[in-house]
């Protein structure tokens, strides 16, 4: 059987329990839209309120914790969307959580202790000058409880309670935005965004604490079953691929800004300011990358209860129709950014990042490639290839640092985001010949739409509406895309709620469509 398809008895195959993906996909997107407008909000109102050096402080340590918490974590909360259903399966998932999480506060520990018991080096690494014992302890506070926030935002996508998931971020994206804005109200100092930060962590997990022991509280119990040594044995491959995965990934993300710092001038303020610029450019696109984040950490329970279930042939099928959709819906945002951006960067910023708004294509162009790559990796995880995921990312880091050193002097912030833009291409042509490799490949069509059809971003909103309208007569017209089944199965998913609104259509396609 082709890659990327499926008879209609695989198509049916049931899974355990939790949230179906397509009812978990299309509750994230709605409130995923919610989630987006309030960091829209929190973002610009940052901007507003901070000048570009104070910006650039504050990027800086959301870029550290991003590379801290996967540190802290040794890659084994990661794991839990793939081994969660297998030791639940055999009743043995109480003594695999309690001996990951044990092994976790080690490792959260040892960073939080740098943190706080050596300030001067943390803070020379993160911002290039010292800032006072103050900020590290807010620092470590703020690892503290995203680290929370992440296990048990992890283990209730791993149980794929996705509308939980979603009522979490939203909280967390929510309370940060309130409590951050008026932090700076009334304080006007970017450090105040670091406590505000960790208090909407704590509070937005309860909704998943609450569901995990009112619903899992029974499963949680140690059976005393499980061997430890097979255990480890198991998952510390897994674990370890996962962790540099997690690790190079974050010094992939953070390296431009990074570099930006320590490259743009001599002085620490400079290259902070650049920083700033770079992160306001960023604020359109990062609703992006987001929704992929989202995206990915929903689609690998899914993936791997297919392969503990034996249904390893609908994979490749998800994954087609994932990245398919996922491209389509970023390409439009990215049109709508790019109309938009007169409105925020010369309207409600007054002009005063002009240079953000000169590379907003640039970034919006990386974040369509990255947001890809991140949704494609959940392939490699579910076989249990992270370490061919590690050499990716790893070869697309030093492609990211040679790109950004040679950029940067040359052309600044555009630089920097031309250099990851190529490098985040790379890494997504690279997991898509891997996909080829284990017969999960989405087909050509679609690698050819992940790969090119963002390159029409470079000629503005107009060029990439007409990009959009190619795919929209590709997808109806011909069978390069999608066949005329999956055209039938949409049909059937989306045209009733859109009857049920009063628009009346007979087919979501073109007129002349297969089928």
């Amino acid at each position: 059987m082709a890659s990327g398809t499926l008879s209609p008895s695989e198509k049916t195959q049931p899974l355990a329990a939790g949230d179906s993906l397509l009812l978990g996909v299309a509750v994230l997107l709605v409130v995923n839209v919610l989630q987006r407008v309030v960091g829209l909000v929190r973002n610009v109102g940052f901007c507003h309120y901070l000048p570009d050096a104070q910006l650039g402080a504050w990027a800086l340590t959301n870029s550290f914790l991003e590379i801290a918490v996967p540190l802290s974590l040794l890659g084994l909360t990661g794991g839990l969307g793939r081994f969660v259903e297998h030791y639940r399966r055999r009743s043995e998932l109480g003594d695999y959580l309690r001996r990951v999480i044990q092994i976790c506060a080690v490792g959260l520990i040892a960073v939080a202790g740098w943190i706080v018991v050596f300030p001067r080096s943390f803070q020379w690494v993160v911002y290039n000058q010292y800032y006072g014992v103050r900020l590290s302890l807010l620092c470590a506070a703020a690892l503290v409880a995203l680290v929370l926030y992440t296990v048990v935002a992890e283990l209730v996508a791993a149980l794929r309670h996705v509308r939980v998931l979603s009522i979490m971020q939203f909280l967390q994206s929510t309370l940060f935005t309130v409590l951050g804005l008026l932090s700076l109200v009334v304080w006007k100092s970017w450090e105040w965004l670091i406590p505000s930060f960790a208090v909407a962590c704590v509070l937005a997990l309860i909704p998943g604490a609450w569901v995990l022991m009112s619903g899992h509280a029974a499963e949680f119990r140690a059976s005393g079953r499980l061997e430890s040594r097979s255990m480890w044995r198991r998952i510390v491959p897994y674990a370890a691929a996962l962790w540099a995965v997690n690790i190079l990934t974050g010094l992939y993300e953070s390296s431009d800004r990074y570099m930006l710092l320590h490259l743009s001038s001599a002085t620490a303020l400079v290259g902070a300011a650049a920083v700033g610029q770079y992160h306001c450019g960023r604020i359109l696109a990062n609703l992006l990358t987001s929704v992929a984040v989202m995206l990915s950490g929903v689609l690998l329970p899914y993936l791997s209860a297919d392969w503990e279930s034996g249904g390893q042939s609908r994979i490749g099928y998800r994954m087609r129709w994932v990245l398919i959709s996922a491209c389509v819906v970023m390409l439009a945002g990215s049109a709508g950014a790019l109309v938009a951006s007169p409105l925020l960067f010369q309207w409600l910023l007054e002009g005063r990042y002009a240079l953000a708004e000169s590379v907003l294509h640039l970034v919006l162009l990386q974040a369509v490639w990255h947001g890809l790559f991140l949704i494609a990796e959940s392939c490699l995880l579910c076989a249990e290839r992270g370490r061919d995921l590690a050499v990716i990312v790893g070869v697309g880091l030093l492609f990211n640092l040679a790109g950004n050193w040679w950029f940067i002097p040359r052309w600044g912030v555009a630089g920097a985001a031309s250099a990851t833009a190529l490098a985040a291409w790379f890494c997504l042509v690279c997991v898509l010949a891997k996909m080829r490799q284990l017969d999960w490949h989405p087909g050509w069509g679609a690698a050819l739409l992940c790969g090119l059809a963002p390159l029409g971003l470079l000629g503005g909103a107009a060029s990439v509406v007409a990009v959009l309208v190619a795919i929209v007569l590709v997808a109806g017209r011909t069978d390069w895309l999608l066949t005329s089944d999956d055209r039938a199965e949409m049909d059937a998913l989306f045209l009733p709620h859109l009857h049920r609104m009063g628009i009346r259509l007979q087919s979501l396609w073109p007129t002349g469509a297969k089928g």
